[in-house]
């Protein structure tokens, strides 16, 4: 599968949503905004007629950004972080190696924050970063999930009290050419 040279951006940030561990909305965080949704997100708009020229896309995590870095991770497992994302139609199901099931939703990328600098040093790579998702429902509600890299759980502040930080995902979204075979020549 190969890129087209359209693409759109879409920027989600913890920043929109409330404060952390508050449910006054159309959706959900939880755990410090280590679990976000963002409701409603309308596909057709977000990308154009490129939406209609193509049945599937490429989905690629390009950036992470967050503000306060310093406050995640009570130990180096808990800064260390994949990031699986749901809400789209993806072209081929994720897999739990704990459970040995089928999941709902795609890694598009990992990362880690460092400590006291206020700095995350983002892992992705768009060739290995890339998921694709078949056009479906017009509008979706994405969530991000952030999993400690060590052993899956949900990674633990620094501290007890909760934290209402901000980080920002950055993805770039490219349309599918359809595959082609070519015609074999006759002789």
């Amino acid at each position: 599968m190969s890129h087209s040279l359209r693409s759109v951006k879409l920027v989600l940030r913890s920043f929109d949503l409330p404060a952390a561990g508050t449910t006054t909305f159309a959706g959900y965080t939880t755990n410090n905004k280590t679990i976000c949704t963002w409701t409603n997100i309308n596909l057709v708009d977000m990308m154009g007629d490129m939406y209609d020229d193509y049945n599937q896309f490429n989905v690629v995590l390009t950036t992470i950004s967050s503000s306060t870095s310093d406050l995640m991770g009570a130990t180096a497992n808990d800064r260390t972080n994949l990031v699986y994302m749901s809400g789209l139609n993806w072209a081929n199901q994720g897999y739990n190696s704990a459970t040995k099931q089928t999941t709902q939703n795609t890694c598009v990328g990992s990362f880690k924050f460092v400590p006291d600098t206020g700095l995350v040093f983002s892992c992705c790579n768009i060739i290995e970063n890339t998921s694709t998702f078949n056009k479906g429902n017009n509008t979706s509600h994405l969530t991000i999930s952030l999993a400690r890299g060590a052993d899956g759980n949900v990674p633990a502040a620094n501290g007890t009290t909760p934290i209402d930080w901000n980080i920002s995902y950055v993805f770039s979204i490219f349309g599918v050419e359809d595959s082609k075979v070519p015609k074999r020549l006759k002789y």
